[in-house]
């Protein structure tokens, strides 16, 4: 993954995933988002540490608004945290991602 690039789910669900050192610029960060035709649900059972983890990255811009007609075009629900950016990671945005049912 270079500076610039976008990380994109298609529309469903899926389970926890981890992004790990990625790096963008402030001038290009790397974007995690949906797909713009739809809805992403990433879902963990509760014995899962997060539902998404970030480590050791930078300048990264996480968020479910390629959809316009979707309010949180991403879904996190379960694991023990929805989001959770660590591991010396820095700059980092969300927005637009709907965070419930977490038991942390």
């Amino acid at each position: 993954v270079q500076p610039g690039d976008k990380i994109c789910f298609t529309s469903g669900t899926r389970t926890g995933i981890e992004f790990r050192n990625i790096t963008g610029t402030k001038d290009q960060p790397v974007i995690i988002t949906n797909m713009c035709d739809g809805q992403v649900k990433i879902s963990s059972p509760g014995s899962y540490g997060n539902v998404v983890k970030v480590s050791n990255s930078s300048n990264i811009i996480f968020h479910g608004a390629s959809n316009p007609s979707v309010t949180y075009g991403i879904e996190l629900t379960g694991g023990g945290m929805g989001l959770n950016f660590q591991d010396l990671s820095t700059d980092v945005e969300a927005h637009h991602v709907y965070i419930h049912d977490n038991i942390g």
